[in-house]
């Protein structure tokens, strides 16, 4: 895992976000057109700055350890204590919600979420089992995982990365996603995309 005082640094087309180490609040610059870096829309900013997320994301949370984040072309995806948050565009349903630029992001029994990345205009989550994922967004290319080329989903769609030879899921230990694809990294060392 990571160690606490660990940077994690997210770099989307016109926009970045850091996690800061010592759980510290998350910090972003870059072009915000979409309320991709705050709740106003249209902030942009050249200096690296704390980001204005909304405080019921983060009432309760005293350090950001437990957070992540991830950033697409033209949205932001905020993991807090297992809770997952998104904002900017919400164009072909990449922010997984129906509001229009930034809420939460809820999936059946009230998942709690390990793992999250973003692609150009979707969005992959992994559950607390490690097995169970989730996605959303622009999935013309196959990319969504859910075995339809599908233009759009508004609202998280499970699936699991299946051993052919098992016939069980696999355990996820890493999603990462391009453009317009994603690659999972499974615990037994085995990559799928």
């Amino acid at each position: 895992g990571l160690h606490k005082s660990a940077l994690a640094l997210h770099c989307g087309y016109s926009h970045t976000v850091i996690i800061p180490g010592g759980g510290q609040y998350p910090i972003g610059w870059g072009l915000g057109l979409n309320g991709e870096l705050s709740i106003e829309r249209g902030i942009t900013e050249f200096d690296a700055h704390k980001l204005n997320l909304p405080r019921s994301w983060t009432d309760g949370v005293r350090r950001f350890e437990r957070t992540q984040a991830a950033v697409g072309a033209s949205h932001t995806a905020f993991l807090f204590d297992g809770a997952l948050y998104t904002m900017g565009s919400s164009a072909n349903g990449r922010l997984g919600h129906e509001n229009d630029r930034y809420g939460k992001v809820t999936f059946e029994d009230d998942e709690d979420i390990k793992f999250v990345a973003c692609g150009s205009a979707f969005t992959i989550a992994v559950g607390r089992d490690f097995q169970r994922c989730y996605s959303w967004g622009v999935g013309l290319y196959g990319n969504l995982g859910i075995g339809l080329k599908k233009k759009e989903v508004h609202v998280p769609q499970k699936f699991f990365v299946m051993d052919e030879l098992k016939g069980s899921p696999k355990k996820i230990s890493q999603v990462a996603c391009g453009a317009q694809y994603a690659m999972a990294l499974c615990m037994d060392g085995t990559v799928y995309s």
